[in-house]
């Protein structure tokens, strides 16, 4: 359909937190002599929900795709066939601020972009391909019983508003300059509803906890009287007697009472409330406003919301601790991808580059995420400046390339992400896409060099073990930025060369080549240690390869005995990513679980123990039945995905799908039989094959079962284990494993 010429707003009026503006209906009404092939294209900004003579047909919560629209303007097509008749429809759309008009988006800068702007509605109807009306001055609008609503601070309803309707004429607005896209691929919907585990008294309320730290918003049911009013209060941490709002807020730059917070006027009777246009990340919600006897388990139901993307990973296994473990991961992951992998949905609810890149593989490995993956590119794309510098943020506003720039281990999800996709789909339009993008950017990187051609400018090794602070890592910027940057280099010479693009195999290899050289004379002693001498940067260098034969091994056994000496983890997020892939590819496949599937705070099973439900943002020692830091540092969020790499690592090299080529239609398998594992079971639906692989502990030898369409490459040896047979069943092949 032909995008419409105009938009529509009730007010040039932006929302304030001193002055609310209401989410206005717009309506049109027509007459149809017939309703063939009838289509209703609808971009409304920030968020919309579209009704036809009364009837719901918005495709999903929170639509459009989120955008700057100063870059992307996205829009749904809707064949709405059935739901149109013959004589007089209406049509109604009720709209929402979303990115477009936040005001929680003050504390990155949103609030300031030329592109924000109140509420605006484009909308075109056709019948069989030809335009029957489009949005102008023939509209009307009206306030609607949403008085306030924002992306992050929350939602007021008064129920005592409906059925008003004091209809006006409308302002046409500025048009946005972003691209026209269609989103209708992509939705957010609701995945499931939860019931309240237990319902507690609570200074002047309720406290309602769900058991499960998710994302979404709830379902406000009860009887009730005109103007009695309930607050919602969404939070993710009960502890010592008291809610926690220190992690889901950013403590005086967030306002009293702006932050995760429904508030509800009710009518006479039955009240029934889901808000509209927000979400939340939330385990407990505190009620203030129900009486006694309205406070029933029946009065509030979670809506568990996520995007609309199906599972791809099954997993069991014997130890329930790891089990738990996939089980906090997918959540993190579902409760953290709303069109786009966002940091936490409590808080932030930002699309950051950095935390995506060192989820995108387990990512893809849990859940269909790739269609989103590829439209978050083609917006990271948009974002990237003439200079080939990347912001930090997709969305993104001026503040997203402020403060001395992201650097490769943010910047490189432009790389890792186009990498992945292409490595599961196969699909080489993915590499046509990105490879030009990608370009620009290696040719940013050598501009950004120093004097003996290293890199530091951007986010370190955040979030590091045995530290009290975010950002206290012990592996400088230099370390990590270089090192990584030799990664991306390494990605983009395999990706150039699949499409033959020489100018860029070119671009990547003698860049590589130059950061190599760098990384020798400067950050490396003549005993293959980086200087200084952390976990962090050390694997990272092992992960380089930027050695060979003897010296490369010499790096690895500096590592692993750095590793020993320690006796846990000391690293952060950059180096939890690469740590048992590192390990596990050379043969210390019983180090890396040792170090990771442990129970003290820097291993995983810790925060199992600690009851979680979902993947926490820092590894951090807590006080015995408590989530108060020992260090006496400020709490972080407890919903996270940037450590779900585990997630990939287990699959990889515990389960031993240790290499799956969409390519050559193979896969490669080399299981690891982790001590106190007695069978694990994993069910993978990779670039639209079926691989079912299981193991079990059999009287002292291990038998392994492959179910697939894909080659298989057996790895004969594995740990003390050697095969001994192998034969078909009804389960496919089937491999006996026993004691050398």
């Amino acid at each position: 359909m032909q995008f419409p010429k105009k938009f529509i707003c009730a007010s040039e009026e932006k929302n304030r937190y001193e002055n609310h503006i209401c989410a206005p209906y717009f309506r049109k009404i027509f007459t149809l002599s017939e309703k063939k092939n009838a289509k209703l294209l609808v971009c409304g900004l920030g968020f919309y929900r579209a009704f036809l003579n009364d009837k719901e047909i918005t495709k999903g919560r929170l639509a459009p795709y989120i955008s700057n629209t100063g870059e992307e303007v996205y829009y749904d097509v809707y064949q709405v066939d059935k739901f149109v008749k013959k004589g007089k429809n209406t049509l109604t759309i009720l709209l929402g601020n979303g990115l477009q008009n936040g005001i929680g988006g003050e504390l990155w800068g949103f609030d300031k972009e030329p592109w924000t702007s109140s509420p605006k509605l484009a909308v075109a109807f056709s019948l069989r391909e030809k335009l029957i009306f489009e949005t102008d001055e023939t509209f009307e609008w009206c306030p609607s019983p949403i008085t306030f609503d924002d992306l992050w601070a929350g939602e007021h309803y008064d129920a005592r508003l409906e059925g008003e309707s004091k209809w006006q004429r409308p302002l046409l607005t500025e048009t946005p300059k972003g691209e026209r896209r269609d989103a209708s691929a992509y939705q957010v919907r609701v995945k499931k509803e939860l019931s309240p585990k237990t319902i507690f008294p609570y200074q002047n309320g309720y406290i309602y906890d769900f058991g499960l730290n998710t994302a979404g918003v709830c379902r406000l049911r009860f009887n009730g009287k005109a103007g009695q009013k309930v607050s919602l209060y969404h939070f993710e941490i009960f502890d010592n007697g008291e809610i926690c709002k220190d992690n889901i807020s950013f403590g005086k730059r967030t306002r009293d009472g702006y932050w995760q917070m429904d508030e509800y006027t009710a009518k006479d009777g039955k009240n029934v409330y889901e808000p509209s246009f927000t979400y939340h990340g939330f385990r407990y919600v505190y009620v203030e406003g129900l009486t006694k006897k309205q406070a029933k388990k029946s009065a509030l139901t979670m809506l568990v919301m996520t995007a609309a993307t199906k599972p791809t990973l099954q997993f069991s296994c014997s130890d329930k601790r790891l089990e738990q473990l996939f089980a906090m991961v997918v959540n993190s992951n579902q409760s953290n991808f709303f069109y786009y992998p966002t940091d936490c949905p409590h808080r932030e609810k930002n699309g950051w580059t950095g935390d995506a890149r060192l989820s995108a593989e387990q990512m893809l490995l849990s859940a269909d995420y790739g269609e989103y993956l590829k439209e978050w590119l083609f917006c990271m794309r948009k974002a990237q400046r003439e200079n080939g510098d990347l912001p930090r943020i997709i969305p993104t506003c001026e503040w997203g390339y402020a403060g001395g720039h992201s650097g490769p281990c943010w910047d490189g999800a432009l790389v890792e992400i186009a990498y992945r996709l292409y490595k599961k789909h196969n699909d080489k339009e993915i590499l046509k896409e990105n490879l030009p993008a990608i370009k620009k950017y290696l040719t940013y990187l050598t501009t950004r060099c120093d004097e003996k051609g290293l890199l530091a400018f951007g986010l370190g090794d955040r979030e590091e073990t045995f530290t009290n602070e975010s950002s206290a890592h012990k592996t400088p910027n230099v370390v990590t930025d270089t090192l990584t940057a030799i990664g991306l280099c390494q990605q983009t010479e395999e990706m150039a060369n699949e499409i033959a693009d020489t100018e860029i195999v070119a671009l990547a290899k003698t860049l590589k080549e130059r950061l190599i050289i760098a990384v020798k004379e400067h950050l490396v002693d003549d005993a293959q240690r980086v200087m200084p001498f952390t976990q962090t940067g050390q694997c990272l260098l092992v992960s380089a390869e930027i050695f060979e034969g003897e010296k490369q091994e010499r790096a690895f056994q500096n590592f692993v005995a750095l590793l020993k000496k320690d006796g846990v983890v000391k690293m952060g997020v950059l180096g939890y990513r690469k740590l048992f892939e590192v390990l596990a590819e050379r043969g210390e496949t019983e180090l890396a679980s040792r170090l990771l599937l442990t129970e003290n705070y820097s291993g995983y099973y810790y925060y199992v123990n600690k009851g979680m439900t979902s993947m926490p943002e820092s590894f951090l020692d807590y006080e015995t039945d408590s989530f108060v830091r020992k260090d006496g540092g400020k709490m972080l969020g407890l919903n996270h995905h940037w450590y779900g790499h585990i997630l990939a690592s287990v699959i990889k090299y515990v389960v031993g799908l240790r290499m799956i080529d969409g390519q050559k239609k193979r896969i490669e398998i080399a299981p690891h039989f982790l001590k106190g594992i007695n069978n694990i079971s994993a069910f993978l639906d990779y670039a639209g094959e079926k691989i079912k692989l299981s193991w079990q502990k059999k009287r002292g030898r291990y038998v392994l079962d492959v179910k697939t369409a894909y080659a298989v490459v057996l790895h004969t040896d594995v740990d003390d284990y050697r095969l001994s047979k192998e034969k078909n069943t009804s389960r496919g092949n089937r491999y006996v494993y026993e004691g050398k």
